[in-house]
């Protein structure tokens, strides 16, 4: 069953219905589109199922997804979608190829390369998911400092210190933005999810 941590760190990244990632929403074919929300409504309800009997609803995902990648090539939203399908069939090594087309496509995508972490790490190489984590810190680093006002670029990357630099300064670093924005609520989630993070947990569950 997917981890609570999970369920809100899936909702935070904003990555499978409701995304830009690499396209403009005018640019993408809309027939595309609507096969690519159709399979993650499929994807979404799965993930409060029984694991055993989930594989058809992520096989159906992935019929839906593919046919949106065939009537639009550069989707990439599309593609991190099949990434995230594939890795619920336990398919590691072909969520990574299909992450390396999108990477192609926008090779400086975060939603990709912090995917491509997870899924490195998930299929047992943890040094190269943690060069991948690296770069996402990065890529935040160069966002943050064109948006110094978004709250979300600044929690997503401290996120992602938690596999770099490790839970106690992920922690740290969320307390300290907190004391800046004592209202934001999602500070206050990420507050509760960073004190509750399990590494092991959060790949296995994904």
């Amino acid at each position: 069953m997917i981890s609570q941590f999970f369920k809100t760190f899936f909702i935070m990244l904003g990555c499978l219905i409701v995304s830009c990632s690499g396209n403009d929403l005018e640019e993408i074919n809309p027939e595309a589109m609507e096969y690519n929300n159709q399979a993650m409504e499929i994807f979404f309800d799965a993930q409060f199922i029984d694991r055993s009997i989930a594989s058809k609803s992520f096989n159906e995902s992935l019929v839906l997804i593919n046919m949106a990648i065939d009537l639009d090539g550069d989707y990439v939203l599309a593609y991190i979608n099949k990434a995230n399908v594939l890795s619920k069939l336990d398919q590691y090594e072909e969520a990574i190829e299909v992450l390396e087309i999108a990477e192609s496509i926008s090779s400086e995508n975060i939603e990709v390369i912090t995917l491509q972490g997870f899924l490195y790490e998930k299929s047992g190489n943890k040094s190269k998911a943690n060069e991948k984590y690296k770069e996402v810190v990065v890529a935040y680093d160069k966002i943050i400092e064109k948006n110094q006002d978004n709250l979300k670029y600044k929690i997503d990357r401290i996120f992602m210190l938690a596999f770099i630099e490790g839970k106690d300064k992920a922690y740290e670093e969320i307390m300290a933005l907190k004391k800046i924005h004592p209202d934001s609520p999602m500070i206050t989630a990420m507050v509760d999810q960073i004190w509750h993070f399990q590494r092991e947990v959060f790949i296995r569950d994904m």
